[in-house]
């Protein structure tokens, strides 16, 4: 059929106990919440990308915002309709067409300054959860960090602070 002497490569043999360690360690350093999953999720509804990394008061702070924001857009458009028919039906020799004018602009601003904080807040929020899936598995844990009252039998009263590594 051919040569007997085809080249191959050998694989090398490697113990169980170092795949065992290899795998241990991986998993160790894998990645519990998506960062992107996150994103996408506070992107669809501020908030929810940290209901996802269980930052429930986070999720509610950045939901209020938004609903806040949607709330005062709605409001301000409705305010620069009324405005503008106002204004439309304010006859030119009207002393007031200037200032039902100058009133349609105030709330067409207003609603658009609100547009800008809710792309601030849906921005904030998609950061804040990107960041958040990052270190969720972060240890914060102060077990080396010690920091004691330490009184000096006078009235002074100074802290301590002693770091094991």
């Amino acid at each position: 059929m051919g040569d007997s002497t085809s080249t191959r490569t050998a694989k090398p043999v490697v113990p169980d106990s170092v795949v065992k360690a290899d795998t241990a360690q991986t998993q160790k350093t894998g990645m519990t919440k998506s960062p992107t999953g996150a994103v996408l999720r506070s992107i669809a509804c501020p908030g929810w990308g940290q209901l996802y990394n269980e930052s429930y008061i986070k999720s509610a702070l950045f939901f209020g915002g938004a609903a806040t924001c949607v709330t005062i857009i709605v409001w301000n458009q409705q305010q620069f309709a009324n405005a503008t028919t106002l204004y439309e039906n304010t006859p030119d020799t009207d002393p007031n067409k200037n200032l039902n004018y100058r009133r349609k602009e105030f709330y067409r601003d207003q609603r658009d300054v609100a547009g800008l904080w809710l792309l601030g807040v849906y921005a904030l929020s998609a950061i804040d959860a990107y960041v958040g899936a990052h270190l969720y598995d972060f240890d914060v844990s102060d077990k080396n960090v010690t920091v004691l009252p330490v009184s000096d039998g006078r009235n002074f009263v100074s802290l301590q602070c002693s770091i094991r590594w």
